[in-house]
């Protein structure tokens, strides 16, 4: 990779995206309120400290994975693809158990998840 920059872009990517999503679909209405707890930037930060890990093993696992549609040998477009796509990883769900009318749990990799989005609610 080229130094500290895509680990830089790869969490900035993964951070915007996470909070863009928070922002516009659980609190459309609640933002500034949102903005002014801690626990939103911890949860944006989680998400860009994973993507920042994610890139940087992927030279470790790059042997196994496989791009047809993007060139993840160039480290900005990799960086851009895991900041992108970490927040999609992270919420893949296997099934969901029903703990009560309405109420569904996640599990899978959403699980984990599910403890820290909690927080921010």
């Amino acid at each position: 990779m080229a130094g500290l920059g895509p680990n830089l872009l790869a969490f900035t990517v993964a951070i915007a995206v996470t909070a863009l999503e928070l922002l516009t679909t659980k609190y459309p209405r609640t933002a500034a309120f949102v903005c002014h707890t801690v626990w939103f930037y911890v949860y944006i930060v989680i998400y860009g400290a994973i993507a920042a890990i994610a890139l940087a093993l992927l030279p470790v696992l790059g042997a196994h994975i496989q791009s047809d549609g993007i060139n993840l040998m160039n480290p900005w477009i990799a960086a851009a693809a895991v900041g992108i796509s970490v927040k999609s990883l992270l919420h893949i769900r296997i099934f969901n158990v029903s703990t009560g009318p309405g109420k569904d749990l996640p599990v899978g990799l959403e699980t984990i998840v599910l403890l820290f989005d909690t927080r921010t609610r």
